[in-house]
């Protein structure tokens, strides 16, 4: 138990709060550069992107299109639900 005055535990416990906002401030700082916006982490980060995920060219077929098939197929009707109410209005109630 501390037995302090209690002039030296105000005393003690501002000086604990001028740690904790040095500390967090301090926290702060560091991750705001090291993990802020940097021109050379974007560049390395397209470096290996790239290396990892090769762009390559989407190649459609259009011989599909022309197919018997392909122009056989009839478009569905659009489906609207119907006006009518369902379920109830507060289904919470008993």
């Amino acid at each position: 138990m501390d037995f302090r005055p209690p002039i030296q535990q105000k005393k003690r416990q501002q000086t604990l709060i001028l740690v904790f906002a040095g500390v967090m401030v301090l926290i702060g700082v560091v991750l705001w550069t090291g993990f802020g916006p940097s021109g050379v982490q974007e560049d390395s980060d397209s470096e290996v992107r790239d290396s990892i995920l090769p762009v390559r060219p989407i190649v459609l077929p259009v011989g599909v299109f022309e197919s018997p098939i392909f122009k056989d197929l009839e478009q569905l009707p659009d489906s609207t639900p119907s006006p009518e109410q369902t379920g109830r209005d507060n289904p919470f109630l008993p």
